[in-house]
Order: structure tokens, then C-alpha cells, then sequence
């Protein structure tokens, strides 16, 4: 990998839009939580990678500018090798920078870490859960899904037991960090 050279360090959204004025960096390492400022700095022509830093161990659900722009995430805590190795394959990258759609980088290792992680739910269990965490009552939840309000709360109780929760509370937690990028049930 060539040598790195830091251009500019920006923890606030302000700086980072200071930082890259008139920049374009190779290789962008920023918090998975500045992702809206750099989504509205953003222009189609930008080649840049993009190497997300987080705290959490997922980029949650809600993530589809990371997923189409960025080359990867890891999460601070992971072994500096671990946050070294992304950087070399993001460096050593010699594709254009993906658009929207494009499919050339999904052989690239780091593809996987920009998605969410499986959970051991069936499709209707995880939708379900989705919505749990968007909030979302059991009536209306039937109304969306054509199912009855006892099936929706037969998936709640499923759930529950699947991720080994104990009451109603915690599975509306769980489900509000799940979309977060957390995993708070074991």
C-alpha cells in the first residue's frame, strides 16, 4: 500500500464540509454518523472510496447511500490489522468508484461489511420486527401486511423467543437499536 498521507481530520459535520471543499481525497475514512453530511456534499462525479468508522456493529438498516457509495465499514473496536486490511484493499482498488446499481464491486471483500446482518427470523418474523421498530401497533401492522392482529402478535411471541427476550418492552427495544446498527439481544 503507498504511504498515507492525512489531508484534513473534521469532527463536527461543518468541518467536514470544510475539509473536503475543493478536495477529493482517494481514500475517505469518516464516522458512520457524519454519513448525512457527506450524503448532501455528495456529486455523481466524485471518485473517492469511502471507508465507514463506527461504534456500532452494523450500519443499521436504513443505509442505502452507504450501500451504494461506500467501499466498507469497521468498527473502531475491531484489531487495528482488521481496520488496516480495509484500508489496503480500498487503497489497492482500481475500479472507478461504483455508481448506483453497478454491480463490479460485489466480488469486493468489503461489500459484505455494508450489509446487515442475518437474523435467525423468517422473512415475515424479520418485516415484522422491522416495523416493531418503526413503531408501528400490531392493528396497523396487519392492515399493511394482510395478516390478522393474531398473527402479527404470534410473530411478536416468535420473535421474543427466537431472540430471547422476555417482555414486550425489551423486544421494542431491541428492534429500535436493530435499526440503529446495535445488537442488544443474546
Amino acid at each position: 500500500m503507498n504511504d498515507v498521507i492525512v489531508v484534513a481530520s473534521a469532527t463536527t459535520p461543518e468541518a467536514l464540509a470544510a475539509a473536503l471543499a475543493g478536495r477529493e481525497p482517494s481514500v475517505l475514512i469518516v464516522d458512520s454518523g457524519m454519513m448525512q453530511t457527506l450524503r448532501a456534499l455528495w456529486r455523481p462525479e466524485v471518485t473517492m472510496r469511502v471507508l465507514l468508522l463506527g461504534i456500532r456493529p452494523h450500519l443499521g438498516i436504513e443505509s442505502s447511500f452507504v450501500r451504494q457509495f461506500g467501499c466498507g465499514y469497521v468498527n473502531e473496536r475491531d484489531a487495528a490489522s482488521d481496520i488496516f486490511d480495509a484500508l489496503e484493499i480500498i487503497a489497492s482498488c482500481d475500479l472507478p468508484q461504483p455508481l448506483p446499481g453497478a454491480r463490479r464491486c460485489e466480488a469486493c471483500p468489503l461489500r459484505p461489511t455494508l450489509e446487515v446482518p442475518r437474523l435467525p427470523l423468517s422473512d415475515r418474523e424479520y418485516d415484522v420486527f422491522l416495523r416493531i421498530g418503526r413503531g408501528q401497533g400490531a392493528t396497523l401492522m396487519a392492515n399493511e401486511l394482510g395478516i390478522s392482529v393474531k398473527t402479527v402478535e404470534t410473530h411478536r411471541e416468535s420473535i421474543k423467543r427466537k431472540l430471547r427476550l422476555g417482555t414486550a418492552h425489551a423486544l421494542s427495544n431491541a428492534a429500535l437499536a436493530w435499526r440503529r446498527g446495535e445488537i442488544v439481544f443474546g
